[in-house]
């Protein structure tokens, strides 16, 4: 299935709506405008899903600690225990996590998300694709990808729409909800301009092996042709 996943809001909160391939109206949620703390909402046909995550409450339980060699803040740490933030169903319970994971490679660096949702195990990778735009993909533990999206290259004031791409209702949900993660802690914190024009950042092409090598296109193409049948 193809969906389109719509900001609306940045400046009070972070609304989005997120529409089917006949414009009809899949799920839309808020989520509060701060980097640091995310509380959402995500109200589907069927549930609402909600997720929660506090920056300086994760420190506390699990502060930074430090590269004895350089003497700095070790930054998987940073990474992987700061920004967890948790899925909850209806009831409150927990029905997953995600964390954000830096991936070092000689001079080379990128972003990685790992997931826990219902069971099973994710992880998410942040992809550059040259003067075509930048991708999250999602896969499962045995590395078969369930979910693409490709976000926007141009927007205004930060407002980087995206399309989704999943093979299921279910992975459609989990995508979404990796997607309000993502996105807050992305340009949660960015400050708003009036008309301001911001391009995708398509030129980072020098990425490690193991985040690249994640991109498959042959997956857009086929959930572009189940959409059309």
């Amino acid at each position: 299935m193809v969906l389109n996943y719509i900001v609306t809001d940045r400046e009070e909160e972070h609304s989005f709506t997120v529409t089917d391939s006949n414009k009809h109206v899949y799920c839309k949620g808020k989520t509060q405008g701060n980097a640091f703390t995310i509380v959402s909402k995500v109200i589907f046909k069927d549930e609402t899903l909600s997720i929660y995550g506090d920056y300086q409450k994760n420190i506390q339980e699990q502060p930074l600690v430090e590269k004895s060699e350089v003497g700095s803040f070790y930054t998987e740490n940073e990474y992987m225990n700061a920004n967890r933030a948790y899925f909850l169903n209806s009831e409150e319970d927990t029905i997953g996590q995600i964390k954000r994971k830096r991936i070092d490679c000689k001079v080379l660096w990128a972003e990685k998300y790992e997931m826990e949702y219902c069971g099973e195990n994710y992880s998410a990778y942040y992809i550059a694709k040259p003067f075509k735009g930048l991708y999250y993909v999602i896969v499962d533990k045995n590395d078969n990808t369930v979910s693409v999206i490709r976000q926007n290259v141009h927007s205004i004031n930060y407002y980087f729409n995206y399309r989704v791409f999943s093979e299921n209702d279910y992975f459609a949900k989990l995508a979404i909800l990796f997607l309000v993660y993502a996105d807050n802690h992305k340009y949660g914190g960015k400050w708003v301009y009036s008309g301001i024009q911001i391009r995708g950042e398509t030129t980072l092409v020098a990425q490690p092996k193991e985040v690249k090598n994640h991109f498959d296109k042959e997956f857009i193409k086929k959930t572009k042709i189940k959409k059309e049948i």
